[in-house]
Formats: structure tokens, sequence, C-alpha cells
């Protein structure tokens, strides 16, 4: 099978499996850094007394390079659970990954806290710097400003204060994302509730006959269900009320703290991590590293000075909104209020484009239908850099074994040769909505595109991109 013999990752783990490939993962990343700390840079070098480098970058090529690839194979074990995370049907997986993700990301605080890593890879850059080429370099000093991004300089209280507010967060930030990824509910309409929608959007939805004989559909929170509702509902109510619901997805967990309590312990924390390293802010920290931006005022400037500059057409955009908003209630003026609210916007900026534009976007969306979009997407891509695109057919007895769901589907990118030698990746679509899947729209990197120092090749890279479009 095609994909069997190249795509080189699995997905039908179980919670034993997640468990092992944590314990493969952490064990690996011991066993290179204890060989790094223990590597003696000057044991062959002493030439004629003097402790300088003769020739060539020999330290980095003894002690980091040879290593690469199995750094690069725990990273890769540590993407490929967070993905599982984010979109594996089976909720104990997806809670093994979430627990798995915690404590590699707690062995991560540990790994950039520890000073002999650190001193081994500044006793490398002063005997090798200025022999190596600008890749390893970059590589060399991106690595250790990762280490004194994390304190790995300040004095072992410091580091031990760094380290518990690192591991706080990253649960706090781990759980807020659960709680929202793991939240449902379901609310119940009559058709006349979310008055204006079509036949399309109820017709394959669950229902029941109330006692009134009403036909009730069953809505969620998933974008496929809420975005046609804030865009078509004429009832004021029905929106404001899903709104307020959609925007309250993670708050009321019953089992543990809700993510508001969450949201207010990570900014404390965030402020507590920044403050410890010394900065102003946590933003100040975030920008002191190669941002555009080195600093908040920059920020702040930049943006105030955009309002500035925009403010004459959005507040011609609001009026708009505002006329048309009194056009649709002309016959209860009285009681009408002229501002514009959130769950508003997306509605009145539909019937905006109706009366200025002559635009419905009912009719429109037939001619936009996913598959042809797809082809027609992937044709421009490989006109643009000369690849050809290849869907790969996974027979149905692997599904949970190749792709994670029966929805997801696996592509090959080669050159426009299409020779096997040319294969440059692969990547997953994972486009609809399901119940524990992950709520917004992301591409997950699984496997980078690296140099195999053992093997001599090159790695295929290997992504997935997830989305929450209607299922058609």
């Amino acid at each position: 099978m095609l994909y069997e013999e190249y795509v080189p990752i699995r997905f039908d783990y179980t919670v034993e499996d997640i468990k092992r490939l944590t314990k493969e993962c952490i064990d690996g990343w011991d066993k290179l850094y204890e060989k790094l700390v223990s590597y003696n840079p000057y044991k062959k070098i002493k030439l004629e007394g003097s402790y300088r480098l003769a020739s060539g970058p020999i330290h980095f090529n003894e002690a980091i390079i040879p290593d690469l690839t199995k750094d690069e194979h725990c990273y890769n074990i540590y993407s490929n659970i967070s993905i599982i995370k984010n979109v594996h049907p089976n909720k104990e997986v997806r809670e093994a990954c979430c627990e798995a993700c915690i404590e590699l990301s707690k062995y991560s605080n540990e790994l950039f806290m520890r000073k002999d890593i650190y001193d081994a890879y500044k006793q490398i850059k002063e005997l090798d710097y200025d022999l190596l080429g600008s890749e390893s370099k970059k590589m060399l000093d991106e690595i250790m400003k990762g280490f004194e991004r994390n304190g790995v300089h300040l004095d072992k209280k410091s580091r031990d204060d760094i380290k518990k507010t690192k591991d706080e967060l990253t649960e706090k930030t781990q759980q807020f994302s659960k709680n929202i990824r793991d939240y449902e509910k379901d609310m119940w309409f009559t058709k006349t509730e979310p008055d204006g929608l079509d036949d399309m959007y109820c017709k394959d939805r669950e229902k029941y006959i109330n006692d009134d004989l009403e036909t009730v559909y069953k809505v969620g929170l998933k974008y496929p269900d809420v975005i046609p509702i804030f865009r078509n509902c004429a009832n004021n109510r029905t929106r404001e009320y899903l709104y307020s619901e959609f925007h309250k997805r993670g708050l009321s967990e019953k089992n543990g703290e809700g993510n508001d309590e969450i949201l207010e312990e990570i900014l404390k924390l965030r402020n507590k991590f920044s403050k410890l390293l010394g900065y102003k802010s946590y933003s100040n920290y975030v920008l002191s590293h190669k941002r555009i931006a080195d600093k908040p005022e920059k920020v702040y400037d930049f943006i105030f000075s955009l309002i500035d500059k925009l403010s004459p057409k959005i507040d011609n955009d609001i009026e708009n909104l505002k006329t048309i908003k009194r056009k649709l209630n002309k016959d209860e003026l009285s009681e009408v209020k002229d501002d514009i609210h959130i769950y508003e916007k997306l509605f009145l900026s539909e019937k905006l484009s109706e009366e200025m534009f002559n635009i419905d976007n009912k009719p429109i969306k037939e001619y936009f239908q996913l598959e042809y979009l797809l082809t027609n997407l992937f044709e421009i891509y490989e006109k643009m850099f000369n690849v050809v695109i290849r869907k790969i057919n996974v027979d149905e007895k692997d599904i949970g074994k190749y792709i994670w769901h029966k929805d997801v589907k696996l592509y090959a990118i080669y050159n426009a040769t299409e020779r096997k030698e040319n294969l440059f990746g692969y990547f997953y679509l994972d486009m609809f909505p399901r119940d524990g899947k992950f709520s917004h729209g992301a591409m997950f990197p699984l496997v980078s595109s690296s140099h195999n120092h053992d093997t001599g090749n090159r790695n295929k890279a290997i992504s997935a991109i997830v989305t929450n479009f209607t299922k058609p």
C-alpha cells in the first residue's frame, strides 16, 4: 500500500501507547543531553600546548550534529501527541494525550533551566563559533537564547521560582484549551425562532415534535451551527442568546475551574514569570525576542495610528449599519436602540450587502461547493509552485490507523515530474466539526523537513490542516 510504505505516522494509539511514547520521548532526550554534558571538548585539540581548534568545527560536529535526528524524532513524537489530543475521536485517548502534553511541557521547562546543558553549549560556542556556517551559527544562537529566555543565567532560587511558575502556566493553559474543546451544550429551536434560515440548514438536524406539534431542531455551538444564525437569523433575541452561549464555552466546568477563573490565573502567572525574568510585563518579554516591534509602546502607537486613519471609514460603516437597523425595525422605532450590538453585526452586514450591492450569499454559495473549491485551489497551488497534489486513498479497514477519522483526507505533494524521489511531503485535511475536536482552525506540524543524519536522506514534511466547515 502506498500510504503504508511511505507515511511514517500512525494514529491507532491506545492510552498505554501514549504513555509509552511519552516515556520514549523523555528517555530519548535524557540520553541526548546526558551525552552532551559529559562531552569533553578538549580531548582532541591540545595541539602544541594550545587549546584553540586547529581547523573545522570538530566539537559542534561531534557533540551536536550526530544527535539532531534523535532530537527531531522526540519532537515529532511530541507533535503527534499534540494533534491526537485535538482531533482523536476517542475521549480517553485525548485525555491521555492532554496529560502527556502537560508532562512533556514540564519536562521541557526543566530542561531549559539546566545550567549544565547551557554551559555545554556555551563551551562549544566559544570553541567553534567562528568556524561555523551561517545555519549552524543561527541554530546555536537560537538554542542558547532559548535557555537564556527561561532564566538559566539566574541564581538557583530564581530558577526554581520560574520553573514552578511555568509548570503552573502549563497546567492552566492546557486546561483552558481542554475546557473549550470538550464543552458540549445543545439548544433546541423551532424553525420560527431562528427566522430567516433556509431548509438546508434544518435538513439533517436532529429533531423532535413538541407538545404544540412544532418541529424542534437541535443546534450546537460549532461554527457551522452558529455562523448561519449570526448571519441570517431575523430574530434578534435568538441571535443574542446564541452569541452569549457561544462565547461562554468552557466558562462553567462541573469538574473543575471555569475558563474565566483560569484566564485570570494565567494572566497573573504570566506577569509573575516576566517579572522574575526582569521584564516590566509579559508583553515586554514576548516582544523582546525578534519581533518587528521590540516594546509594547510601539505596538500601541501603531494601533492608535490606524484608529486615527480608519475612524472616518469606521464611523461611516457604523452609520450604514444603523440605517439598515432602523429600516428593519421601522414599525417599532420607539423601542429600538440606535446602538449596534456585537450579536447584530453579521446580520446587519449581510442585509447591508443585499441592499447596497445586491448581493445575496445564499444562492451564491451553491456555486462554491467544497469539493469543487478544493480541486480548483489545488490547481492554483500546483501551477504556482510547480507541484502535483495527489490524494491517497486509505482503505476502509485502515481508517483509525493511517487517518484518525473517516472524514480525514490524506494528500501527497510531488514536484511536477511526479517521480518518487521527488516527493516533498504529505498533509492531512480534517475539515468538519465533531464532538471533542479542536473547535477553531489551525495547521499542526507533525514531521519537519530536515536532514536525517542516520540515513543521509531528507525527512519528508508532514502537517495537518484542521478546520470546522459545514459538512456537505
